[in-house]
């Protein structure tokens, strides 16, 4: 779609699963699962048309964010563990040994740093998506979406109504949106924070503490 209103039907092309789509600044790029138990898919476009599957590391991939010229996943490795992933090309990869055994289920980039989230609250940061520090969320529940915008890392509890901020991943600050369903992703325009999640939910910020509930007008 050019406007995101009239959308085009390019058709499928593969059975796999995609959780997610990113722009790096010269292609769209999607992953998700080849449909095995720990396998990972990637695909590319120059167009958001025209397709070309990449070469994915052999996990449970959960996110990629780009950042400085690296491309960093994470996901599930076997036994459960955490697994990162580091790549200039997606095509060859580099194991990164992950510092905790968390499994990780979100990564963006900003402020020149990756940061992931994942199970129980861990929270890991690193400047180049091979040395990682772990940071301290101040909860225990297990977080399942990260995001950057508007100078804050921003990310979402899987479970319930906390919503973390922080400007620099290491102090952070909980809040907590007062609604009952699972949030799933959060974007930053026109002077306030929105988030989006189940049965039509709408929460609105202006500065990432204090939260509004919308109206979505669905049925």
């Amino acid at each position: 779609s050019d406007d995101g209103i009239n959308w085009t039907d390019i058709g499928k092309g593969t059975t796999k699963t995609f959780k997610k789509i990113l722009f790096d600044g010269k292609r769209f790029i999607t992953f998700g699962s080849d449909g095995t138990t720990l396998g990972a898919s990637i695909m590319t476009s120059p167009n958001g048309l025209t397709w070309t599957e990449g070469s994915a590391p052999l996990h449970q991939l959960n996110s990629v964010a780009f950042g400085n010229g690296v491309y960093t996943s994470i996901g599930r490795a076997s036994q459960c563990r955490g697994a990162i992933f580091t790549s200039q090309d997606l095509i060859k990869w580099t194991y990164v040994n992950p510092i905790t055994s968390s499994t990780f289920n979100s990564v963006t980039y900003g402020n020149n740093q990756f940061v992931a989230v994942g199970f129980l609250g861990s929270i890991i940061s690193s400047p180049d998506g091979i040395s990682w520090t772990v940071r301290n969320s101040g909860i225990t529940e297990t977080l399942s979406y990260i995001n950057y915008v508007n100078g804050l890392f921003i990310a979402l509890s899987r479970s319930s109504d906390i919503v973390l901020s922080s400007s620099d991943a290491k102090a952070w600050t909980v809040s907590r949106t007062g609604q009952k369903q699972k949030l799933h992703s959060v974007t930053y325009g026109n002077n306030q924070f929105v988030c989006v999640g189940d049965k039509s939910t709408i929460v609105t910020s202006p500065d990432a503490v204090t939260w509004t509930a919308r109206a979505s007008n669905l049925p």
